[in-house]
């Protein structure tokens, strides 16, 4: 979690469940991005669920300048603070393009982010030639291409896979900066955790853009 100000920063994004039916070739959970608010108050650290309109309150139990550590529910999350890498400089990047299938949900489809914030959108079972065209919010592509080059993405293997991972899901992401290329294919899971923090935010962007009326099932304290 990064703080700042008013706003807090979940880097692994936030989510809701969807109704209990859903079809094949979408997820039964939709992404909401990874920013909200959060508030202090009685020893009590709470963060808004924008998916559930809820406040999910923690207590605190230890506040140093080095651990936060949080209860909820008798269990323990401990967040240590490490300081901001920046990389090894600006990567530069036109456009980003991910293509994901093989997964437990039928899943088959395409996105693209463009510089300009222009997403586009393929499910690849069922509309082969047809790209569906998003505006992305202000500033999106500059923060995705802010986290690909906190984990130095240019040094990164082509391909990653887990072996003791029993899964077909594949992304195979492809970055197009003004003066290089890069790809990566990962299967499965991705090892590093960094990886899959910066991935998050690209292969559920069209969840901002597409699935946000869908009912809620409800939330459980």
């Amino acid at each position: 979690m990064t703080f700042e100000n008013d706003s807090v920063t979940i880097e692994g994004g936030l989510f809701f469940l969807s109704e209990h039916e859903w079809p094949e070739g979408r997820f039964p959970f939709v992404y909401l991005g990874n920013k909200t608010k959060y508030r202090l108050a009685n020893n009590k650290l709470s963060i808004y669920h924008p998916g559930y309109s809820i406040w999910v309150e923690f207590e605190i139990k230890k506040n140093t300048d080095q651990v936060l550590l949080l209860t909820r529910n008798e269990f323990e999350f401990e967040l240590r603070k490490v300081e901001d890498d920046t990389g090894n400089g600006k990567i530069d990047l036109a456009s980003i393009s991910a293509s994901i299938y093989g997964t437990a949900y039928g899943l088959d489809y395409t996105v693209k982010l463009f510089e300009d914030n222009t997403l586009m959108y393929k499910n690849n079972l069922i509309d082969i030639n047809e790209y569906l065209k998003f505006d992305l919010p202000a500033g999106y592509f500059k923060e995705v291409e802010s986290r690909l080059e906190k984990i130095n993405i240019l040094d990164l293997d082509s391909a990653y896979y887990d072996p003791q991972i029993n899964s077909e899901e594949t992304i195979e992401l492809k970055l197009d900066g003004h003066n290089f290329e890069k790809r990566i294919k990962i299967y499965g899971q991705p090892i590093d955790p960094g990886i899959e923090l910066a991935v998050i935010p690209i292969i559920y962007v069209h969840h901002l853009l597409m699935y946000q009326s869908l009912t809620r099932r409800k939330f459980h304290k």
